[in-house]
């Protein structure tokens, strides 16, 4: 069974959808792995709460390819949360939303996501960008490791308290699949 979610804007995000989004993106160029609750889900295999939104790292240096593949299935910007350079929200007519999360990579596959404030950036490490399963597809995602770093640093949200509870059942090595 599913833990509740309130929604908080619109529909919920579905793995279909998620599966959707992920080609589209491959097929423009983009380099993407999922990450949030989305993520988190992928590592263990299966869907344990409701989504609310789809959490995405891109490649920055094709962030206009993804913004290009995102507005053709109906998706546009939202002006409530766009740090452009750090993180922003795409959200079709139905109120599903996109959270991207623009990482720029080197030739050694590290990625670097900026911060807000002056705030420590993020870092990606290539040993810690990993696949996992949704519906039975093998998707790209980010570590259970990375997860746990990523839940640090704000006061957790019941859906976020859910996630690291599902993290916790998993490896943190930073091998791949983990």
């Amino acid at each position: 069974m599913l833990a509740p979610l309130s929604q908080e804007h619109g529909k919920l995000v579905i793995a279909e959808q998620v599966l959707i989004v992920l080609k589209r993106l491959h097929d423009a160029g983009v380099r993407a792995y999922i990450t949030g609750g989305w993520g988190v889900d992928a590592l263990i295999g299966t869907q344990t709460r409701p989504h609310a939104d789809l959490d995405i790292a891109i490649d920055s240096e094709r962030e206009a390819n993804a913004i290009n593949a995102l507005e053709a299935m109906g998706f546009r910007g939202s002006p409530e949360v766009d740090w452009h350079l750090v993180r922003f929200v795409m959200r079709d007519t139905e109120g599903r939303e996109i959270d991207l999360h623009p990482v720029r990579f080197d030739e050694g596959g590290n990625g670097v996501q900026a911060n807000v404030d002056g705030l420590p950036s993020f870092h990606y490490p290539a040993g810690q960008l990993t696949t996992g399963h949704i519906d039975g597809q093998t998707v790209p995602c980010i570590s259970s490791s990375l997860q746990f770093v990523f839940h640090q640093g704000y006061e957790p949200r019941p859906r976020d308290e859910h996630d690291l509870c599902v993290l916790h059942r998993l490896p943190r090595a930073g091998s791949r699949g983990q």
